[in-house]
């Protein structure tokens, strides 16, 4: 099993090209595991909304170096995301691990962007 998620995740982001992927910080503390570990949850669990919860990040991203306030910045995410799975029911769990991600564990990446 262990070695099927491993050949799993290295076609996705052979597929998708890791370049192009904005979810997670490589400032999270952990190495950027969040970010290869968010689009794989993604693309597995729903890929028809790469685009839409990449773009989420995107902005999400933009309100973290500009210094919005992190709470204010991480509901602005929630609230785009819940928008991109309005019409996909099963992904709203997605959704909402994305969410608490964020709110649970952006403070490093916060403090990160607003020394740039």
């Amino acid at each position: 099993m262990q070695m099927y998620t491993v050949v799993v995740l290295s076609c996705t982001l052979f597929l998708l090209g890791e370049a192009a992927w904005e979810c997670g910080s490589e400032n999270d503390g952990y190495g950027g595991l969040s970010k290869g570990s968010s689009q794989f949850f993604v693309q597995v669990n729903c890929p028809q909304l790469l685009d839409g919860i990449n773009n989420c990040c995107v902005v999400h991203d933009d309100c973290y170096e500009k210094q919005l306030g992190q709470k204010s910045c991480d509901e602005t995410f929630c609230k785009c995301s819940k928008a991109a799975v309005k019409n996909h029911p099963r992904c709203r769990k997605l959704r909402d691990v994305l969410c608490k991600a964020v709110q649970e564990h952006g403070a490093i990446a916060y403090a990160a962007s607003g020394r740039k």
